[in-house]
């Protein structure tokens, strides 16, 4: 019996030995993964961190100037080596997918995430770095903002208090041309981030806006259409803003300046909007035009404080007044105003039929900025358009005017 028992402990105590190797090898091998992850995570952070798709941020990343941009291939070629040992892991594919952010492979985050479990998917950090990657990929491609815009709205409502998406969500807002939507979105945004970088950046004017319009009046009365014309394109949405904001208070803008305004934009753009927006008020029709637009922008203020009710009733008294004037623009002015306020009380019929008006009356009358902005309201929601694909195309036509405006006048500023 001493004897088997004598061979049972010897057996017992090898056991035990194997064990401990078996389980010192383990620990070996997890340490070694551990430092090779900490090690390949060292590699990509500066080139990760200085990383801005399309503008925006990606998740938990320092603030960067969009003009520091920069790429340490040989630190993510040094990475990627480590990777290639890597176990197949959920730790490798976030590994490989930071890999593609720090070196802007856009595209191939985006093909990664989709082998990345359900799990992994809808968590902030790569719901918000998903949405990031289509927002690079949109400016090649407008039809990503709307991926775009699915990620970053669900990442906001995973992690409502992650500033990256909300920022990001700003951005995407006002590329598909939601104006209100990306100015509530900014109030948001600025409970949670007031105080950064980031937030002064999103907000920022342009500081030499008043400048610019000095210069354009001195170049106007000078008689320099050459040195106007240069003025000009260095910051067109300033001075399509000139025009729209003529009338609403007291303006020093001379009508030379304006008539040369509305000139360019027709002559670069092919966009006869703003010389109808202006036309009014140049008229005896002057005081009721102020009036009625004083109207509509009642009407979009109630509509911020969830008011539907008074907001329609103020387009109500908008439109009573457009019927003293010949203003084709007001009309669809206050009718492109009132479409906001029916969708959000979800009146989606009416607001389809007068979005398909606005469309087809611009597109007649060469109102290229009132249609792109019909446009982009009339894909904003799968409510108002029949299939995902129509909504689609919408955006995408909406997009490519804006686009349009932007390239023709770079062409235009390069033969000057």
């Amino acid at each position: 019996y001493s004897t088997g028992a004598s061979q049972w402990s010897r057996i017992t105590l090898l056991a035990v030995c194997l064990i401990l190797a078996v389980s010192s090898v383990g620990l070996y091998l997890f340490a070694r993964d551990s430092y090779s992850a900490n090690e390949i995570r060292h590699l990509i952070e500066q080139s990760y961190n200085s990383q801005r798709p399309g503008g925006g941020r990606l998740y938990r990343t320092g603030y960067s100037p969009l003009a520091n941009t920069s790429v340490v291939q040989s630190d993510l070629g040094k990475a990627q080596i480590l990777l290639l040992d890597y176990p197949d892991s959920e730790t490798r594919q976030r590994l490989q997918g930071l890999l593609y952010l720090a070196s802007g492979n856009w595209q191939s985050y985006v093909e990664s995430a989709i082998h990345f479990s359900a799990t992994m998917r809808e968590e902030p950090e790569v719901l918000n770095n998903l949405g990031a990657s289509y927002l690079a990929l949109s400016e090649k491609d407008p039809r990503y903002l709307l991926n775009a815009l699915d990620q970053l709205e669900r990442a906001s409502q995973v992690s409502p208090t992650a500033p990256e998406p909300r920022f990001n969500l700003v951005l995407t807002y006002r590329r598909l041309h939601f104006q209100r939507l990306a100015d509530e979105t900014l109030k948001r945004y600025a409970s949670i981030d007031s105080g950064s970088l980031w937030y002064q950046e999103v907000t920022a004017g342009s500081s030499d806006e008043s400048p610019l319009l000095d210069q354009l009046k001195l170049a106007i009365e000078s008689n320099d259409s050459r040195e106007a014309e240069r003025v000009f394109e260095r910051n067109p949405d300033l001075f399509r803003r000139v025009v729209r904001q003529y009338g609403q208070a007291d303006s020093q803008v001379p009508p030379a300046v304006l008539h040369f305004i509305t000139s360019e934009m027709q002559r670069r753009y092919g966009d006869k909007t703003f010389s109808a927006m202006l036309a009014p008020l140049l008229t005896e029709d002057r005081e009721t035009t102020i009036a009625l637009r004083q109207f509509v922008t009642q009407g979009a203020e109630l509509l911020v404080k969830g008011d539907l009710t008074a907001s329609l009733k103020t387009y109500a008294e908008a439109e009573k007044l457009a019927e003293q004037t010949d203003s084709l623009f007001d009309r669809l002015w206050i009718d492109l105003n009132k479409v906001d306020t029916q969708i959000r009380a979800g009146q989606f019929d009416p607001a389809r039929e007068t979005l398909h008006r606005i469309v087809s009356v611009s597109r007649q009358n060469g109102f290229r900025w009132l249609m792109g902005k019909a446009l982009a309201i009339y894909g904003s929601t799968l409510r108002l358009t029949a299939t995902y694909k129509e909504m689609l195309e919408l955006v995408t036509e909406a997009n490519q005017i804006f686009q349009r405006s932007t390239n023709m006048g770079r062409e235009i500023e390069m033969k000057l």
